[in-house]
């Protein structure tokens, strides 16, 4: 919940004139099905979502597709706190908003305002993109973010670089340096750097342990070992997106 005082910033704080106040999503626009669910739910739905939509994006590799998904946990504060489908924090730009009325014949694109992260370097209000679907804010972010082919003066040229040539989590790091976190992150990005390896192992905790119907804690202890040796993951796993032997790589993670 925010302040009075934090609210009256909000509503009285200038409009940049390249945004339409008609377009401005000022309510909650989550689905009912998502709004209603408890906050430890929700957090394991938003990993569910996530992953079906970044999976095909990421080549079919979950090792990729959980570490995406664990950025976009650090925005939303475990998928609890979105609009319009912006699971990245990506804020509206005048040059993306005039590109994209160019692209769709004059229409003006949704966006939203929201309180800055002052200490990261934010301006008190900020305004961020909406998107249509989970899958379009995604595909944008994939390829904006960690390109798969891009020239070398690319901002983001060598976080996409270290992201599509190894499994492991070295281009957040490069996605920092770049400046995707604010000024504060770019400088000093170590804490955020520790912070999302600690996301990504319970993020696979709470997946994996929803699939074996287990109690999603996101503490991965006796039960859980027993439980994932014991299942049948042919049965659980069927007609689920993700493979049985990529689950198991999974599960064998957590249990070494």
């Amino acid at each position: 919940m925010i302040t009075s005082d934090e609210q009256k910033l909000l509503s009285t704080y200038p409009v940049p004139s390249w945004l339409d106040p008609l377009t401005e999503i000022k309510q909650p626009d989550q689905p009912e099905w998502f709004s209603e669910l408890t906050k430890e739910r929700k957090a394991v739905e938003f990993i569910h979502l996530s992953l079906f939509c970044l999976y095909p994006l990421v080549d079919h590799n979950i090792k990729r597709a959980f570490q995406v998904c664990s950025n976009s946990i650090s925005e939303t504060g475990w998928g609890k706190t979105w609009r319009g489908w912006n699971f990245g924090g990506w804020k509206v730009k005048q040059s993306w908003v005039e590109q994209h009325r160019q692209d769709h014949q004059g229409k003006n694109p949704s966006w939203f305002r929201a309180l800055g992260h002052v200490k990261s370097g934010d301006a008190p209000v900020v305004f961020y993109r909406g998107f249509n679907s989970p899958e379009e804010f995604y595909q944008e972010w994939v390829n904006k973010f960690v390109p798969k082919v891009s020239s070398t003066d690319h901002r983001y040229h060598k976080t996409g670089k270290q992201f599509w040539s190894t499994e492991d989590d070295r281009w957040f790091l490069e996605l920092c340096l770049a400046g995707y976190k604010g000024e504060v992150t770019q400088a000093k990005p170590e804490k955020s750097c520790d912070d999302f390896k600690q996301i990504v192992k319970r993020a696979k905790t709470l997946f994996v342990q929803d699939v074996l119907n287990l109690e999603t804690d996101g503490s991965w202890g006796k039960i859980s070992k027993q439980t994932s040796k014991e299942s049948n993951l042919v049965e659980l796993l069927q007609g689920h997106w993700l493979s049985v032997n990529e689950f198991k790589l999974l599960v064998d993670e957590l249990n070494s």
